[in-house]
């Protein structure tokens, strides 16, 4: 990896990395492999180190890319003894310092380093959290499962992305009371995590394979150690597992929890149902909840099918009744099937709207909404022009308000520590590790090293929120859910469902 944090003390990000020296240093063998270590002093430059140490920087920069922006004091550098015995000479291998004056930091691994280092002070007695599930004896240790190698593909780099953004969190927490430890494991490799390293594990992120994380789910019920699926969207182990914990809300709970949405954001309307019967109509699953939902309330709805592009023809039938308000919701959430409704959909709603203003008589009717998809959130230029037009709702997992000082300043730190923005994706990989490691990381540190999985009720973050439920029989899933609104004048809003 390119980077990996070692420490974090009083609330400064300590890169590891890989570097030479003139002079002597200590030396401490990690997983078998012997790494001289130095710690960055007050005011000393990447330029000036490399003087410092006999290296070039663009040596110190190689091995360690998140130094390109700036050293900052206390950081601990990492030097492999194999690749430079013949310009370091060796001291005594000494155990890592402590800091002085702290008794609170956030432990992890340099780079390409995917096992476990020293475990921390581990708590003595059993106990039970809040969800009434006994757990061991464990020290505050918290996993985290990313794919280790190196890291070009655009999917790896969303991966080293969301560590990124888990360490940012560490970071933020560093002058706490308390001590986390943080180990990263490579998952592609099966018996990355001991269990020893598991058996001592108050909380364990899971990998991104589904496969990987069946098999770790039965490791980590044994361990009685908590699994934090945040990858595996459609995944139902919470169902049977108690220490599984879903961090994606189940596709039948966010249909239900849209559904009601729909119903409250537009008291009085009839849906509209979309379908286009020469496409794929991905999305019927949802529309069949909405149906659904309609149809035990004794509520009308009205589906309209048309052939390849909505024609403003097959909107005909819906003036007939000009006193009624309509939201539509169409059957496919893609950029491609969009454009064949949307032009559409904005004059229907502009007639109406036209027609509302001329009409005397003060009536609140002839209103035409429109009611989406998570998907549309990516969308650019004129299809997310029109869906501010349309003044859209869409419900989604998660939420990034781009004007959020809270996110801005996260965007900030992450480009000051590793020298480059964030992955574009949805969702953002960095927030998603930010989010996470907040979670994780304060639990922990809020239970003096223990970990309470229905801590808070909810949790909200920079794009996530977190509010867990126990499955009766199982584990727990998350029911944080967004509704996002589409506003006029090009802004986006949220709440919370």
């Amino acid at each position: 990896m390119a980077h990996i944090l070692k420490k974090i003390v009083t609330g400064a990000l300590l890169f590891v990395s890989l570097a030479a020296t003139a002079l002597d240093l200590p030396v401490r063998t990690i997983n078998g492999r012997q790494y001289y270590y130095y710690e960055v002093r007050n005011r000393e430059t990447v330029y000036g180190l490399s003087k410092r140490l006999g290296v070039t920087r663009e040596e110190i920069v190689r091995y360690n890319p998140s130094m390109a922006a700036g050293l900052k004091r206390g950081a601990i550098l990492y030097f492999p003894v194999d690749e430079f015995s013949d310009r370091i000479p060796a001291a005594d291998s000494l155990a890592y310092p402590e800091p002085e004056g702290s008794d609170s930091y956030i432990s992890s691994m340099p780079d390409d380093m995917f096992a476990e280092t020293d475990t921390a002070d581990t708590a003595t007695t059993s106990q039970a959290d809040s969800t009434g599930v006994e757990i061991p004896a464990k020290g505050p240790l918290a996993v985290v499962c990313i794919p280790g190698g190196e890291f070009e593909s655009k999917r790896a780099q969303m991966a080293l992305d969301f560590y990124r953004g888990f360490l940012i969190a560490a970071d933020t927490l560093a002058g706490r009371s308390g001590r986390v430890d943080v180990r990263v494991v490579d998952s592609h490799n099966p018996g990355a995590i001991s269990q020893e390293l598991l058996d001592s594990a108050r909380v364990v992120i899971g990998p991104e394979d589904a496969t990987a994380l069946a098999a770790l789910a039965g490791r980590c019920r044994d361990s009685h150690t908590y699994l934090l699926n945040l990858f595996v969207v459609a995944d139902t182990l919470y169902t049977a597992n108690p220490y599984v914990m879903q961090a994606n809300i189940p596709a039948a709970d966010m249909y239900d929890k849209a559904c009601e949405a729909l119903g409250s954001e537009f008291p009085g309307f009839v849906p509209v149902i979309l379908r286009n019967t020469a496409a794929r109509n991905e999305k019927d699953p949802f529309t069949a909840c909405l149906k659904q939902h309609f149809s035990q309330k004794g509520l009308p709805y009205v589906e309209i099918n048309y052939v390849d592009r909505l024609q403003t023809a097959d909107l005909a039938e819906l003036d007939t009744e000009p006193s009624r308000n309509y939201v539509f919701v169409p059957s496919s959430g893609t950029l491609a099937e969009f454009n064949k409704f949307a032009y559409v959909l904005k004059n229907f709603r502009d007639s109406r709207m036209i027609r509302n203003n001329a009409d005397d008589t003060g009536t609140t009717g002839r209103r035409a909404e429109i009611f989406g998809y998570p998907d549309w959130i990516a969308f650019r230029g004129d299809a997310q022009m029109l869906l501010h037009q349309l003044d859209a709702r869409i419900y989604s997992r998660f939420f990034d308000d781009y004007d959020n000082f809270s996110s801005r300043t996260i965007d900030s730190e992450f480009m000051h520590w590793f020298g480059k923005p964030m992955e574009e994706s949805v969702p953002s990989q960095g927030l998603l590790g930010y989010d996470a490691g907040s979670y994780v990381l304060r639990n922990i540190l809020s239970h003096s090293g223990g970990f309470d999985p229905l801590w808070q009720g909810a949790f909200r973050g920079i794009q996530s929120t977190f509010r867990f439920v126990r499955h009766p029989g199982g584990g727990l899933y998350n029911t944080g859910l967004y509704l996002i609104r589409f506003e006029t004048d090009g802004r986006l809003s949220a709440r919370t469902l």
